[in-house]
């Protein structure tokens, strides 16, 4: 899949500008669909990954209600061939109503690569937006590709995660991470093999909150193989 990174920069941009508020994941995966000219017959969301492409392996390990966000079939207009695309979005924006488990976000974020790392679809990604308390977090944390500044061309191998959290306060993360598998058989990033590379980052736009102070949002997108 072709992602016209450009256009769905200005249309987030536009949204966050009118409507921040009232932003939600599920709204940015909508936008997602409709900026990218996606045949709407070739697009199914929610669709559950027993249903998908599952690897033989994981078969047993990965949580039966898991859901994917997005997976599209339709014909490249690009190339005219058969796409075979699988998304998880993730949106992350500070609560005014409690703290922000920054940690616990993350994990959510790792969440959705080790999931999509099970799967054998032909093209799979994570579309990641959040805010600027987020990206603080990030800047501090070791995972380069989440750091928005200095990530250009930064890739992860999930063999080399244990040993950049080494040390760290990581429980929280880890059982975040691996919670949509039989943690019977899946105990630690060791369990998978995958790379994640990353192929867009950005400052999408800086917005006024309802209470008239500033914040930004950012974005990531990666592809999972």
């Amino acid at each position: 899949m072709t992602i016209n990174y450009a256009v769905l920069k200005a249309e987030l941009a536009k949204r966050f500008n009118t409507m921040a508020h009232l932003v939600t994941e599920d709204l940015i995966r909508q936008w997602f669909i409709e900026t990218q000219n996606l045949s709407i017959g070739d697009t199914v969301i929610e669709k559950p990954y027993r249903l998908l492409k599952l690897k033989a392996n994981f078969q047993s390990r990965l949580n039966s209600r898991a859901r994917a966000d997005f997976h599209y079939n339709g014909q490249s207009k690009q190339t005219g061939e058969k796409e075979d695309v699988v998304i998880e979005f993730k949106y992350h924006k500070k609560s005014p109503y409690s703290d922000t488990a920054k940690t616990t976000n993350m994990g959510e974020a790792f969440r959705d690569l080790n999931r999509l790392s099970t799967l054998a679809n032909k093209e799979k990604y994570f579309i990641y937006v959040f805010d600027q308390e987020m990206k603080d977090y990030y800047d501090k944390h070791v995972f380069d590709i989440l750091k928005v500044d200095a990530n250009k061309g930064k890739t992860l191998k999930s063999s080399d995660i244990e040993t950049l959290i080494k040390g760290k306060k990581t429980e929280d993360f880890k059982n975040t991470a691996l919670s949509s598998f039989d943690r019977n058989m899946v105990k630690s990033f060791d369990d998978f093999n995958y790379t994640v590379d990353l192929h867009y980052s950005d400052c999408i736009t800086t917005y006024k909150k309802l209470d008239g102070s500033d914040d930004k949002m950012y974005i990531i997108i990666v592809r999972v193989k």
